[in-house]
């Protein structure tokens, strides 16, 4: 119970149809396959964060392409440093070529993982991590990625009784991501 699954639906041009159901190869219950996913192109990333590849519920996401108008699995993304409790595939974005991959609970603070293709495997590329990171921010709990942008939310950022949060920008600069801002609705005090 509970695995998930994920459904992909395609338009004709005049109406919407189902076109594959996506699941776990793997599927155990309580991974909840499916509480985030993006797709692009022909590259679908689903998010499993009760994953226990590494710990209880460290997480995990599947990376899925469109080969011959038939969608299959390729490979499943697991973070470096995984442990118990991270919830890695919480929050994902995806490129042609990079998959952003949060973990809200990893390290106290939170997580973002950029995994990058290079034409036949998923590499990890970089662990980012809040400049300035408060435990419980839950860096990485949503996400925002365009060109050289990522963009990770932290909804607990903040005061105690506030917790205003807080969006923290990266840029990509040559072969490394480099924090570039953090922005806040109401600045903390």
């Amino acid at each position: 119970e509970n695995s998930g699954s994920a459904y992909i639906f395609a338009y004709d041009s005049t109406n919407w149809g189902l076109q594959r159901k996506l699941v776990a190869p793997d599927a155990a219950p309580g991974d909840e396959f499916g509480t985030a996913v993006d797709i692009r192109g022909d590259i679908a990333v689903v998010g499993s964060p009760f994953d226990e590849d590494n710990g209880t519920s460290s997480g995990s996401a599947y990376v899925f392409r469109l080969v011959d108008g038939v969608w299959s699995f390729e490979t499943k993304l697991l973070p470096d440093d995984a442990e118990n409790g991270d919830r890695f595939g919480l929050s994902i974005r995806v490129s042609e070529n990079l998959a952003i991959v949060g973990a809200p609970y990893a390290d106290g603070t939170g997580a973002v993982y950029v995994f990058a293709f290079d034409g036949s495997t998923w590499t990890q590329q970089a662990a980012l991590y809040p400049p300035d990171g408060q435990e419980g921010e839950r860096f990485g709990w949503s996400l925002g990625f365009e060109g050289d942008v990522i963009v990770s939310g932290s909804p607990s950022f903040g005061p105690p009784r506030t917790r205003t949060g807080r969006a923290t920008v990266f840029r990509e600069i040559g072969e490394s991501w480099e924090h570039e801002a953090d922005l806040y609705a109401k600045r903390p005090m």
